[in-house]
């Protein structure tokens, strides 16, 4: 392969030799199984020049058709061979993730087709699977400048319709919303809180804190601190507990805290919280790094850094020691 590569780059090889080439290079890729495919591809595509080498080549890749090899036609026919037609045969026919629906919006903007872009990407967020935050940001985007405020609740609705990208899609509008209409904006927020699959609980009540007035506050703070101890998520209370000023209950929590109502989440580590009231609560905290570097010594483990870093920030604490 490398030597073939060489002779590529030298042009020196013959029409004739790149067809054996390939004729031959096809039963090992036919295989699957040599871990030079993408290597093999790279070759592929280096070789061909003239159009009847490409036409070769697409035949190779039209014997076994997979959705790579259909993706390698289009690239051919897209951006080697210039046939926009057979690019587009190609492509309408093979539209099944949010990524193939991109690649055909990207393909009418450099045609500067933008009704057809635009077409494809309502379709591509209605019917596309995987992935659609891609479709998304461009429809949003597009719409913002268009203020087309109808256009931005029909995504809206797209998204929470399919259950796809919610989070990702009320951020954005939310963001667009904040400045100009505060209860859409609020509405936003509280979706954007609702679908998110992986809440960070602080951040959110942060966001929230600073956005919302006080009643809407009021109304949505209960729900996250129940959403939070449902989840058993300690480090998320501690953090919004210390955001309020609850110094004290974020030091009984590092000192102890309860297996029963924090599960497994009971043995997280709380340096960093212990770090930012060491001032307030010194004993506490001294207490803390003790316990913390004890345990590990009945298990032999007093080689660890882990022991040390505690130990050094023991004698920071209390020099007397």
């Amino acid at each position: 392969m490398s030597r073939i590569s060489d002779l590529i780059k030298e042009e020196k090889i013959s029409k004739e030799a790149k067809l054996k080439f390939l004729d031959a290079a096809f039963i090992e890729y036919d295989e699957g199984n040599s871990g030079f495919d993408d290597g093999l591809i790279e070759v592929f595509f280096e070789m061909c020049k003239d159009k009847d080498e490409w036409e070769f080549l697409i035949q190779k890749l039209n014997r076994r058709p997979t959705e790579w090899r259909k993706k390698l036609i289009m690239t051919i026919y897209r951006d080697y061979l210039c046939e926009d037609e057979k690019y587009l045969e190609e492509r309408l026919n093979s539209l099944h993730y949010g990524s193939d629906y991109w690649d055909l919006v990207q393909h009418y903007e450099r045609k500067r087709k933008k009704e057809l872009a635009l077409e494809a990407a309502l379709k591509g967020i209605s019917k596309g699977e995987g992935r659609l935050s891609t479709l998304y940001d461009y429809l949003i985007e597009h719409y913002i400048k268009k203020q087309d405020c109808d256009s931005l609740e029909m995504i809206a609705a797209t998204a929470i319709h399919r259950k796809n990208d919610v989070q990702f899609v009320m951020d954005r509008l939310f963001e667009y919303y904040k400045t100009k209409d505060y209860c859409k904006a609020k509405e936003k927020l509280l979706q954007s809180y609702e679908y998110s699959n992986y809440k960070k609980y602080f951040v959110e009540y942060k966001r929230m804190k600073t956005f919302l007035n006080a009643e809407d506050f009021e109304a949505i703070e209960s729900r996250i601190i129940k959403d939070v101890q449902k989840e058993k998520a300690i480090l998320e209370y501690m953090g919004i507990c210390l955001y309020k000023g609850m110094k004290e209950k974020v030091i009984n929590l590092i000192v102890s805290p309860s297996k029963k109502e924090w599960g497994f989440s009971a043995h997280a580590d709380f340096e960093s919280f212990a770090e930012r009231l060491e001032k307030d609560y010194p004993n506490e905290i001294l207490n803390y790094y003790y316990k913390k570097a004890y345990v590990r010594i009945p298990n032999g483990n007093r080689s660890e850094n882990d022991i040390y870093k505690v130990f050094e920030k023991y004698r920071q604490m209390d020099t007397s020691t």
